[in-house]
């Protein structure tokens, strides 16, 4: 019997990946244990599904992560470190992808607020170049090129610039959505730490 509990899709994981381990001296390796996590905050199971699109896991998970007991936790956890958890595991696609996602910065800046969601945002996208130097990304469902194809190609440098810009866009969203007034020094430390 099949059971839809939140720790489900990470000890399949788990258990294949212990059955999987040919090398018994290798033992769970440190990749392994951040693939584990990203399964856990994505609860993706057996895989990304058809479009293997994290944003796309994102948002469909992100209703699910607003009802369970304790959600606000996780939610503040996986905008917070699920970009570090991706880069940890080699998925620089991934991360590429979220880090310069509208959707994920927005709901970054709501879950941490203005500030530590700049911060993260910054420091994320500078190990992002750090770790991937100078690689194209593949991202899916980005852009639609004349041939009907649904993929963009970015590299870092790109994923950088459309990260800043979306985390300045969303930031002064946030910032404009206070009640009786702006948050102008919130939004002058977004503009000085994204430069």
């Amino acid at each position: 019997r099949e059971s839809n509990s939140l720790w489900t899709a990470p000890l399949r994981f788990l258990a294949q990946q212990l059955n999987n381990n040919t090398n018994a001296d290798a033992g769970f390796q440190d990749r392994e244990a951040h693939k584990l996590v990203v399964t856990s905050l994505l609860d993706i199971g057996d895989g990304l599904g058809r479009s293997g699109s994290v944003s796309e896991a994102l948002m469909a998970g992100q209703i699910d992560m607003a009802v369970i007991a304790g959600g606000e936790k996780m939610e503040e956890y996986m905008s917070a470190f699920l970009p570090w958890h991706l880069m940890r595991c080699e998925a620089f696609t991934s991360a590429a992808e979220i880090l310069s996602d509208a959707h994920f910065i927005g709901r970054r800046v709501h879950s941490l607020g203005i500030i530590e969601a700049t911060s993260r945002q910054v420091a994320d996208l500078q190990e992002l170049r750090r770790v991937a130097g100078n690689a194209t990304f593949n991202i899916a469902g980005r852009a639609t090129g004349s041939d009907g194809n649904l993929d963009a190609k970015y590299d870092v440098n790109s994923v950088v610039r459309d990260g800043s810009r979306i985390a300045i866009d969303e930031v002064f969203r946030a910032a404009n959505k206070q009640e009786g007034r702006p948050d102008s020094m919130g939004m002058a430390m977004c503009l000085a730490a994204i430069g």
